[in-house]
């Protein structure tokens, strides 16, 4: 339950602002940690997914350990998180296939695409928790 204290008409508005600005710094923290969270989550699905792939030509590390996260853009509840493969194009031609050099087709592999939408539905319900838990 949340604490009452008596406030004088001429502090009214400064009141205001302090809930109104605590409000939004929970809400701020708390999509921080839910897009790291979320991030983590789905580099770790990615990878557990790629364990099963092969190990790439040229390449003496597997797959699955080729993936990274970095943060992208930061502030006050706007981080961003990117995962990538080293190299770039491999990921592409693992998920939606690729022509074969003496005819027909490999068929595609997905493991990025349901990692990625697990890890939206993840965000959004946390930031919705957040939201109902903001202020108090």
């Amino acid at each position: 339950m949340a604490s009452s204290k008596k406030v004088t008409i001429v502090n009214l508005s400064k009141e205001v602002q302090r809930t109104l600005d605590k409000y939004v710094d929970d809400i701020a923290d708390g999509t921080d940690n839910a897009a790291l969270k979320s991030a983590k989550a789905c580099l770790k699905e990615i990878k557990n997914r790629a364990k099963s792939m092969f190990k790439p030509h040229g390449k003496t590390e597997p797959y699955s350990t080729m993936w990274k996260m970095k943060q992208t853009t930061s502030g006050r509840g706007q981080c961003g998180y990117t995962i990538y493969c080293d190299p770039p194009g491999l990921p592409h031609l693992l998920e939606n296939g690729h022509a074969k050099v003496g005819g027909g087709r490999v068929a595609g592999r997905p493991h990025i695409a349901p990692a990625a939408e697990k890890a939206a539905e993840d965000f959004q319900q946390e930031v919705e928790e957040v939201i109902r838990n903001a202020g108090g």
